[in-house]
């Protein structure tokens, strides 16, 4: 081939290799930065103290926007709610920022408390995202089949009971696709995971 020829493929050649790679999403280091930022989960100021440790940055209320306020908007008003109707005390709703593998994705911290019981949760959202991760691939990770897979036009959901470490009650991983019905109900569309322990107050 000509050295005309080649200079002509030589940039499809390299747009065709970039644009396999944004078609694979980073899993096993989002499934890391995930691990490695919700360890612990004991109470939410040591969940929020694990996560800056692993280098999320935190979010005031007032830097919050985009999605991730119409999100947390719509989260601390459905608490509300709850928290009102049910008497039970829901702590506040704290969130934190960081790149992994090129992907911008944010942690949420939340935590409920009643009959002298404790949820603390900690949910990862890539908002926008429509390359679901796959469970087998979770799973390889995880090194154990999933506990449930559920799959709906909405939403896709896959849990492992217990989470990733041993003192996490559960690990979940949802993915809202861009056309789910269910989407204006949730405020979110994109790749979740979510972890939470149950213990005492």
């Amino acid at each position: 081939m000509k050295l005309r020829g080649v200079a002509f493929f030589l940039p499809l050649a390299i747009a065709s290799a970039a644009n396999a790679a944004d078609a694979n999403y980073p899993v096993v280091e989002i499934l890391d930065a995930f691990r490695d930022g919700c360890g612990s989960l004991e109470n939410q100021q040591m969940a929020s103290a694990s996560l800056i440790a692993a280098g999320w940055t935190p979010i005031s209320r007032s830097e919050e926007a985009g999605q991730l306020a119409v999100f947390l908007d719509f989260s601390r008003k459905a608490a509300l709610e709850v928290a009102e109707s049910s008497g039970v005390d829901m702590g506040e709703i704290t969130s934190f920022v960081k790149t992994v593998a090129g992907e911008e994705v944010f942690m949420v911290l939340d935590e409920v408390k009643a009959d002298g019981k404790r949820i603390s949760g900690c949910q990862l959202y890539d908002f926008g995202e429509d390359r679901p991760i796959p469970a087998e691939q979770a799973g390889a990770w995880l090194k154990r089949a999933p506990f449930e897979i559920k799959e709906f036009p909405e939403v896709r959901t896959v849990e492992w009971s217990p989470g990733i470490l041993s003192d996490h009650g559960s690990f979940k991983i949802f993915f809202v696709p861009s056309d789910s019905p269910a989407r204006q109900m949730f405020n979110f569309y994109g790749v979740a995971l979510k972890a939470d322990t149950l213990g005492a107050e």
